[in-house]
């Protein structure tokens, strides 16, 4: 394969279910990225320790905002390779890792995804904040 077809392929994501992610949440050790609108969040309630980052805030605050104003207003630094993106069913948190592979020159690898989303996290019984 050429380096120009390697550049067209997209990001490398990587599924995680919900075991992995209960623990690496309890564990402090993964940072959960929620893209769902906040009223969304009012009504169906969140994962613990998810921070959420609706999907249309994506694009600016991955390309725009340097480092330091990244980690203010979202209390953790948008390089970490420990970053898995989530939402209701997973289309939404798929498009999120698109808009960051997109807009960031040193575009962490792989990116995670927990493509069942909240409504995975629901359905096994994990905690939600209401």
């Amino acid at each position: 394969m050429s380096s120009e077809e390697a550049e067209t392929t997209g990001p490398q994501v990587q599924d995680i279910e919900f075991e992995e992610l209960k623990q690496g949440l309890e564990e402090d050790t993964l940072v959960l990225v929620d893209v769902r609108d906040s009223e969304e969040l009012k009504v169906q309630g969140r994962i613990p320790k998810a921070i959420n980052i609706p999907l249309p805030e994506i694009p600016d605050a991955f390309r725009n905002l340097t480092d330091d104003q990244f980690k203010e207003k979202y209390g953790f630094a948008k390089n970490a390779g420990n970053l898995v993106f989530s939402c209701r069913s997973g289309r939404r948190a798929e498009a999120a890792i698109n808009h960051v592979y997109e807009g960031t020159a040193s575009s962490q690898q792989p990116f995670r995804l927990y493509r069942g989303s909240f409504m995975d996290w629901e359905v096994k019984g994990g905690p939600v904040e209401r």
